[in-house]
């Protein structure tokens, strides 16, 4: 029994160690905060991202700081809905994720019936002003107009900034 136990631990655990880690390399979050007309803290907020292209939603409570955080969502494009009791329900639409990408989101709460609703439409900052993290994302159409030579991925690498081929001397 013990020697089944074994075998089973050394051969699926690290392909689900692999996979948890695969699955982190391409997903992304939403976070941010809540606040009312003031700049004062939500707490208590209820907060739904919908994924618009497979109508997968997930949801989550604002803190007592006000602030959220939806992590390992899948890529594409998103709408995030705010709503608290004694509040206007608030809209987020544009927001878009990309691998490893965490959008911040502000979201201001007007006071209100919650059958009216208040429509945000924009896209996220360009610039990540949250993390040093250095990333660049190949999308498709830049994929298909590469001029690879015979079309090898790692190829890609060179695509990054401050990336150097490594070339070997045989001496």
């Amino acid at each position: 029994m013990m020697s089944r136990l074994r075998t089973f631990l050394l051969l699926f655990l690290p392909l689900w160690l692999c996979s948890s880690l695969a699955m982190a390399q391409t997903t992304g979050a939403i976070r941010g905060r809540v606040t009312d007309e003031s700049g004062e803290a939500l707490a208590g907020a209820r907060i739904t991202a919908e994924q618009l292209e497979t109508g997968n939603s997930r949801q989550t409570v604002s803190g007592a700081d006000g602030r959220f955080l939806l992590p390992s969502l899948g890529i594409g494009d998103y709408e995030v809905r705010a709503e608290a009791d004694g509040y206007k329900l608030l809209v987020h639409r544009g927001v878009t994720l990309v691998v490893r990408e965490t959008v911040t989101l502000e979201l201001r709460m007007a006071a209100g019936d919650f059958s009216e609703s208040i429509t945000v439409s924009g896209s996220a900052p360009l610039v990540n002003t949250q993390s040093g993290e250095l990333g660049f994302l190949v999308d498709e159409k830049v994929l298909e107009s590469l001029p690879l030579n015979g079309r090898n991925y790692t190829d890609l690498a060179l695509l990054q900034p401050n990336v150097q081929a490594f070339l070997q001397r045989n001496e």
